[in-house]
């Protein structure tokens, strides 16, 4: 064989290796990351159910807590008074509105003194809900009604969400039966978290799962269509109870799978014309241009580092440039999208501010350092439902991302903006020196958001609560320096509903 013929043998052998290791390393590293993201997203989606499933329950508290804490219906459950349910469960307005489709004043001999169903647009028949309550009141009763139970419970494959609290005395402990609230967790649910968190999500049984984010939330990927996420709830007692499960589109899994193979053929052909050329070409000219493609394309492989480009010394306009171009191109376009992706996990999309997860990150980080002294302000904004339900949802995300515009405008570089969830907002206050510090930025907000908001032809009134916990004055754990100052929001938002007030452990 002569030399020529085995020199092109030889490159053809050198080329068909380059282009497979090239595949199978392009590949799996993108596509493994394609994964890796999409693994990530999903596991927000599912945090988004269970804080719409933990809201449901606060929202149940709260309407529960104004009945079983009202001296009235201690004293109803003492003289089982007629016009207490003549004036306070005539209508039921506020149950059928929450879709509360049970509820019962149980006494502490576990007996039933009132009951009603305000909502029954859940898919059983009379007959069958009826056995249902009945079983509902079993479970529930077979608990300790003296203390507050909430949660989920599974009857006849329906699950319930489930809020019960003592029915007490105001200034007093003792209780004297509970007020129990019982909502489905059914289609009209689900339907929700379809439209507005753009989520398919159903209840199933357990399987086989891929990937195990937590205690409670698992992973499939049955095809490179369609990745499955799955909740996994307990009931009341903490017994397994259903999975609920999220079905979402892989289109980054696709979309960078379309774009290593485009990417690879286009290789495929470049390289084939480069060495039929490399009989034409000295070896010195071609070979190292395609070395150095070939060593950029192994630094990415090794590292994963997007940012490396592609750098070529020759001044020629040829065949080898245009692919080191390309794959450049593609390297941008790669490292936008991860940049992006990177950015949307971290910032909450209406308002452009970070969100829970960011927020987080950032108290974690703060507080590794004992010595950071900062201020956390939990706020809330005042009458919030009142405005989405007169003016709708869009004026609602209107006067967030107004809001959030009007805080910004007043905090300085100490001090980070962040939405924890629906009306709920914190900001992080570093490099505190006095109390008063924290008091000038408070009244500084406060003020800022009196000014009433104009929407289309509407003047909307809006105030806010704040609630302040301090670090490490009040606690080292940074859950509970959010729960102090989450709790005193409360306090200043019954006391006045336009104020700050400081936790106070006292």
């Amino acid at each position: 064989m002569k030399l020529y013929e085995r020199v092109f043998s030889a490159s053809i052998f050198v080329f068909l290796t380059s282009i497979l290791i090239l595949f199978i390393a392009s590949h799996n590293i993108f596509l493994k990351r394609a994964t890796n993201l999409e693994v990530t997203e999903v596991s927000k989606n599912a945090n988004s159910i269970l804080n719409f499933i933990d809201k449901e329950i606060q929202t149940m508290s709260l309407t529960n807590l104004e009945y079983s804490n009202w001296n009235e219906t201690y004293e109803f459950m003492k003289n089982h008074n007629k016009d207490y349910i003549k004036s306070n469960f005539s209508t039921m307005e506020t149950f059928k509105h929450q879709q509360i489709c049970f509820f019962a004043f149980i006494d502490n001999s576990k007996n039933i003194v009132y009951s009603g169903t305000p909502y029954e647009n859940f898919n059983v028949t009379s007959n069958s809900n009826i056995n249902i309550n009945k079983q509902i009141i079993t479970k529930v009763t077979s608990l300790n009604l003296s203390k507050s139970i909430t949660g989920i419970l599974v009857i006849d494959n329906t699950p319930f969400l489930i809020n019960c609290h003592p029915v007490i005395k105001e200034n007093s402990n003792l209780s004297n039966g509970a007020f129990l609230l019982v909502k489905p967790l059914e289609s009209t649910n689900i339907e929700y978290l379809y439209k507005n968190l753009r989520l398919h999500t159903q209840v199933v049984k357990p399987e086989k799962f891929d990937y195990n984010i937590d205690n409670n939330i698992f992973i499939n990927i049955k095809n490179k269509n369609t990745l499955h996420e799955y909740i996994f709830l307990k009931d009341i007692f903490g017994e397994n109870a259903l999975f609920m499960e999220l079905s979402v589109n892989r289109e980054i899994y696709n979309t960078v799978e379309n774009s290593v193979y485009m990417y690879m053929i286009l290789l495929f052909f470049v390289i084939f014309f480069s060495t039929c050329m490399f009989f034409t070409f000295m070896n010195e000219i071609i070979l190292k241009r395609v070395i150095n493609i070939r060593n950029v394309v192994i630094k990415i492989k090794n590292s994963g580092d997007f940012s490396l480009r592609i750098r070529d010394s020759s001044q020629n306009e040829d065949e080898i440039t245009e692919l080191n171009r390309d794959f450049n191109s593609l390297l941008n376009a790669l490292e936008n999208s991860q940049n992006q992706l990177l950015y949307m996990a971290y910032h909450d999309p209406l308002t452009e501010i970070p969100n829970r997860k960011k927020i987080m990150q950032i108290l974690n980080d703060l507080s590794k350092d004992t010595k950071n002294k900062f201020a956390l302000f939990y706020m809330d904004l005042n009458n919030f439902k009142g405005i989405n339900d007169k003016f709708g949802h869009h004026c609602g995300d209107f006067v967030l991302k107004k809001m959030a515009n009007i805080v910004k405008n007043v905090l300085d570089e100490n001090c980070i903006l962040g939405r924890l969830g629906g009306d709920e907002f914190v900001i992080i206050q570093k490099n505190i020196s006095s109390l008063k510090d924290i008091e000038l930025l408070a009244i500084k907000v406060c003020t800022a958001l009196e000014e009433p908001m104009k929407y289309n032809d509407c003047t909307i009134y809006s105030t806010i609560s704040i609630g302040i916990s301090i670090y490490p004055e009040h606690t080292y754990d940074i859950r509970t320096l959010i729960d102090y100052a989450d709790s005193t929001m409360y306090i200043a938002k019954k006391e006045n509903g336009n104020s700050y007030k400081i936790y106070s452990n006292e």
